[in-house]
């Protein structure tokens, strides 16, 4: 008998009698396809682990090509990481490009880059980037040949006698011990002349300087107290992420020409306590209206 919702439990299933031909999948197939996923995750981590250790490796002002197909086209990022709207150039397979900033964005590094010609700056991923050629390691000369003797000398300009940096109340107290860092986030701007607005130690052997451009625009870099290509060097979005006392200095890198002078602002040489060369200007503001040089 036949159960109305169906075939009899008696009745053989359809090519029951000739299981020889009905194709059965091997039993190790399963654990075969789970090794390989497995093994596909591994080798994408391993990639990214290769990709991080690359990216600290490489210092400031490296050189790199854009690696995609000849001709094609990469996104240019405003920021490290893929959102829509924030695309602000593209670049080209085989793009020669110099690498400004790092970023970790698991699973990738970020790089920030500038076109040879200028043309775009911005973000890419980091296994968008090869032929990564690393920036001269020889001391850089601290002033520019050009410049007057007398600005290279540690003690040539007669100034203000100022307090030690340790002992001071503001953030410059940190400048004998990390201005390697404070200088390699302020060159990593491109939009020059750039200065630092304030630097503080993190945990584990960091320092966070806030840098602002010659648009006016802040910068948030993370860099090793010892300097190098910055972790991390972002657009600080937010306004009330940073409030800034008018009182406090601001740091330049030293040009050819020292900032300006007038009755609420005081310019102290900043000297490099490892080379004893003049290096930098550190700016005070002693009207406290925050219109400082």
């Amino acid at each position: 008998m036949k159960s109305g919702a169906g075939r009899d439990a008696a009745e053989p299933f359809p090519f029951e009698g000739d299981r020889k031909n009905v194709p059965i999948l091997p039993r190790a197939l399963p654990a075969f396809f789970s090794a390989l996923l497995l093994a596909l995750v591994a080798t994408a981590f391993d990639a990214a682990r290769a990709d991080r250790a690359r990216a600290q490796e490489v210092p400031p002002r490296s050189t790199a090509s854009v690696a995609a197909r000849e001709g094609a086209r990469v996104n240019v990022r405003s920021e490290p990481a893929i959102r829509s709207g924030n695309v602000v150039g593209v670049a080209r397979g085989g793009d020669k490009v110099t690498i400004l900033a790092t970023a970790e964005r698991p699973p990738h590094d970020w790089y920030m880059i500038e076109a040879a010609d200028k043309a775009y700056t911005g973000w890419i991923r980091g296994d968008l980037i090869r032929d990564v050629t690393a920036a001269s390691t020889e001391p850089e000369a601290e002033a520019p040949a050009s410049m007057p003797a007398e600005q290279t000398e540690a003690a040539a300009e007669p100034e203000k006698e100022w307090p030690p940096y340790e002992s001071r109340r503001d953030w410059t107290r940190y400048m004998g011990d990390y201005y390697t860092a404070i200088r390699d986030c302020t060159r990593v701007s491109s939009s020059q002349p750039a200065r630092a607005l304030k630097a503080q130690p993190l945990n584990r052997g960091m320092i966070n300087v806030l840098v602002e451009d010659a648009s006016q625009r802040v910068w948030d870099c993370v860099i090793r107290d010892v300097g190098g290509t910055p972790l991390r060097f972002d657009p600080l979005i937010s306004a009330w992420a940073f409030v800034r006392d008018p009182t406090d200095p601001v740091f330049v890198l030293r040009s050819a020409i020292p900032p300006r002078t007038d009755a609420c602002t005081e310019v102290e040489s900043f000297v490099n306590p490892v080379t004893g060369v003049a290096v930098g200007w550190i700016i005070h503001n002693v009207c406290g209206d925050g219109k400082a040089s």
